[in-house]
């Protein structure tokens, strides 16, 4: 009887209960970001991908056979992990993200961060989300070695774009990984909770379109 508890404990412990994503939106040439710390189609906003990060980050989700749905999990906070450039990158009213256990991943011992907590490597902050989601917001660095560690990604793909978009910090690493397209699901479930985003954005043949910009979800799993 006693072998039959220590199996089951063993089982139980074995499964992984919460998930551990990454979440980022590139241009068409692979741009992530830029050495001013601005995003690479500024002063332009991509409305659709801003609720989508906001809202996956907050409420959490389920992926299930090409199926994404947004998730509320009203027993735990999701935790966001950021690099301190992404970081600094916020603007000033959005920092801490509201609702999110947020981390911050720097070497830099001296550093304090207010409305966050430090970490200093991706391990770590693993151990300290023990309910919840993470959520892996960049940078470049971060969102390697999560790749290397098998997240799950979440990636905006900017498909059609002005020639002002502009980029000098690029991730490519995802060229080569399966992806697949769940716009029409995603913007299915983005519209139902924020229905103004059909004021600014609207669905044609698996893209969002708005203004000058055409992009998709794609979910990837490497």
């Amino acid at each position: 009887f006693l072998s039959l508890i220590y199996r089951f404990m063993v089982t139980v412990q074995a499964e992984p209960t919460e998930r551990r994503c990454a979440v980022l939106a590139l241009t068409m040439e692979n741009g992530l970001g830029r050495e001013d710390l601005k995003l690479p189609w500024a002063p332009n906003r991509l409305h659709a991908d801003m609720a989508f990060l906001s809202l996956i980050t907050t409420l959490g989700h389920d992926y299930n056979d090409g199926v994404f749905r947004f998730k509320p999990n009203n027993d735990s906070m999701n935790t966001v992990l950021m690099g301190r450039r992404t970081w600094e990158s916020l603007p000033g009213k959005m920092r801490p993200l509201p609702n999110r256990r947020n981390l911050v991943l720097t070497s830099n011992d001296s550093n304090t961060i207010i409305g966050a907590e430090i970490v200093k490597s991706l391990s770590e902050a693993e151990d300290r989300v023990t309910s919840g989601a993470l959520y892996v917001l960049g940078g470049q660095k971060v969102y390697e070695e999560a790749l290397d560690r098998k997240y799950e990604f979440f990636l905006t793909k900017i498909e059609e774009q002005p020639d002002t978009v502009s980029a000098d910090i690029y991730f490519d690493a995802l060229e080569s990984c399966p992806k697949v397209n769940i716009t029409d699901n995603v913007y299915a479930e983005l519209v139902m909770l924020k229905p103004e985003l059909k004021e600014k954005t609207r669905l044609v043949d698996n893209q969002i379109v708005e203004g000058p910009f055409k992009y998709s979800f794609y979910y990837v799993k490497p």
